[in-house]
């Protein structure tokens, strides 16, 4: 495998997590938001 753009391996898996990082947090929020929705409909 090589690194593009003269990183580092190391460098591009670091931008990969936390990416990865950004879109579980941001599923985790949406999924809270419809719990909620649901919640609150049948509560």
């Amino acid at each position: 495998m090589r690194a593009s753009a003269g990183h580092s391996l190391a460098a591009l898996f670091r931008v990969y997590a936390k990416v990865l990082a950004q879109n579980e947090q941001r599923a985790n929020e949406r999924i809270q938001a419809a719990l909620q929705d649901w919640d609150d409909a049948n509560g």
